[in-house]
Parts: structure tokens; sequence; C-alpha cells
């Protein structure tokens, strides 16, 4: 669980995307699919915060973006110590570029702008985080602050990224034009691609550092995964 003794305002925010349902999964919420006996809203919130305290001794705040939350999901925010962020009225439900949206108003209405510069999000269907993940994205925040997504060798996560608190008024532009495609988005401003090595198994094998999961295999194999990383 958080310590709320470490929770500071000074690192780049984290704002977790939920995402929809999973339809091959009895049609639950993304974040609460559970790998092992943990939801992966609580894997990839512990994660970022052990991250955080290791490299920063200190943590940043957290945040949900999900437009209709359960009582499991509110119940499960508040032991965690997670706010929740609706999709803003005029974008709601037009998809994971809504909620970053959202976001970045939200927050930088909420807060002294000095202090924050953007968000970093993650997507609620994830069950790794590479080890430097979040220092390799703040850091690249404090030495550029532009749009930043992620790659792998199997994959472009573009919803494992940096958004400075400058992109909410082109992301809303992009969203008025009907457009929903992140990675289309991400590529007409330039992102930069951060690149992150393969998730490497005590047995060798190797998997895809932003792995997520949709069916009941990619359940299964997240939940071997995990067995074998605490061997």
């Amino acid at each position: 669980m958080p310590n709320s003794h470490y929770t500071s305002t000074h690192l780049t925010p984290v704002v977790i995307i939920a995402g929809g349902n999973a339809e091959r999964l009895n049609n639950i919420t993304k974040c609460l699919i559970t790998v092992g006996q943990t939801t992966l809203l609580e894997r990839l919130t512990n994660c970022i915060l052990a991250q955080q305290h290791q490299t920063y001794g200190k943590t940043s705040k957290i945040y949900l973006n999900i437009n209709h939350a359960n009582k499991k999901i509110i119940h499960l925010c508040k032991q965690l110590g997670i706010k929740i962020i609706q999709d803003t009225p005029d974008f709601e439900s037009q998809g994971p570029l809504a909620g970053v949206v959202s976001a970045l108003r939200v927050i930088n209405s909420a807060t002294n702008h000095a202090e924050h510069t953007g968000i970093i999000t993650i997507s609620g269907d994830s069950v790794f985080l590479p080890q430097q993940f979040y220092s390799h994205v703040h850091e690249h925040k404090t030495s550029k602050n532009s749009l930043l997504y992620s790659t792998s060798d199997q994959s472009q996560a573009f919803l494992h990224a940096y958004w400075p608190a400058e992109s909410a008024e082109a992301i809303a532009h992009f969203l008025r034009s009907n457009q929903r495609s992140v990675g289309r988005f991400l590529k007409s401003q330039h992102a930069e691609a951060c690149y992150f090595d393969q998730q490497r198994l005590p047995n060798n094998q190797t998997l895809d550092p932003f792995f997520n999961i949709n069916t009941p295999k990619d359940q299964e194999i997240a939940t071997t995964a995990l067995l074998l990383n605490d061997a």
C-alpha cells in the first residue's frame, strides 16, 4: 500500500487510463483483471510508487481516468490513495485521448502551473512496467518537456507516455476533427520514442514489457510469468 508520508506533488503525476471492458474476460473493467491475487490497478500503482520512492525518495500523485467507476473501483481507489478523473463533457467516451486531455485539464487547473508541466500516462490493462520506466520518462520531461511514448521490440506503447501541459490544446483540436487514434496523434506531433528492453524471466524467456491482457490466454501467460519472477 502507498505510504502517504512520502507523497509529493513535485514529481510528474501519473494517470492510469482504465480503458474499456475486456469482452473476452466476462466484460470486466480491464484495470480490475486479477493476476495472481492482485488487480492490475493495484499492481501498476504499487509498481510506480516503488520506482519513484527507490529513485527519488518520494512519490507523486496518481490518478485513474475512468468514466463509469463501480463500487469496487471506488473502494480500491480510496485504499490506494488514487483520485478518479472522468472525461470532461465535451469529449466524454471518445477514447483514450479524451482521458489524456481531461486529465491534463483537471490536474493543471487544480495546481500551480509551474509545478506540473505535464502528466505521465499508463495503460490500465498492462501487467508489467520496465524497471526504470518512471525515471526515464520523468527525466525526459525535465530535460525536453516534449511528447514521448514508449516502444519495445514487440510493441509501440502509445499510452505509456509523457504529455506536456501544452499538448492539451492540440489533443482537443484532434478530437474535434473526429480523430481518435493515439498513435496517429503522437506521430502527427513528431513525438519521440523511448525504447525499453524486453522483460527477461528467470527461465531466460522474454516477454514484452508492455504486455497487456485482453483474453484468458493473456491472463494465463501473465500469471505464469509472475510466478516465475516470484520463485
